[in-house]
């Protein structure tokens, strides 16, 4: 039995030497392995974009961080000076009418007690 099967495989060596298989075979091979090697290289060159690209966003983010930053102390700041203003200018207020000042005080504390006694 074994020698039918070693017979089969010389048969079928035979047969692709015989029909030029071997060398296509041969040649497929040779274009695999440039193939692999060229895939191999494709993925180098975007594994690269992707960092260099990835790069250039973090990049952008910090500077559009940095820019926001600036922008929301000089909104707070402005609102800080416009707040100090306001008071300033109710203290004033509440000096040259003391009388006033606390009848207005007291009609706007009874306004928000019925309105809170109604809920």
């Amino acid at each position: 039995m074994d020698s039918k099967i070693e017979e089969m495989k010389d048969r079928a060596a035979r047969a692709v030497e015989d029909s030029g298989a071997k060398d296509d075979l041969e040649a497929l091979r040779a274009d695999l392995k440039a193939l692999r090697a060229d895939v191999t290289h494709l993925m180098g060159s975007l594994k690269g974009a992707a960092s260099s690209a990835s790069k250039e966003i973090a990049a952008g983010l910090a500077g559009t961080k940095e820019q926001l930053g600036g922008q929301i102390k000089e909104t707070l700041n402005s609102v800080k000076d416009k707040g100090g203003e306001l008071t300033q200018g109710l203290e004033h207020q509440v000096q040259e009418r003391p009388l006033m000042s606390v009848l207005v005080a007291f009609g706007l504390g009874l306004v928000l007690s019925r309105l809170l006694e109604r809920r």
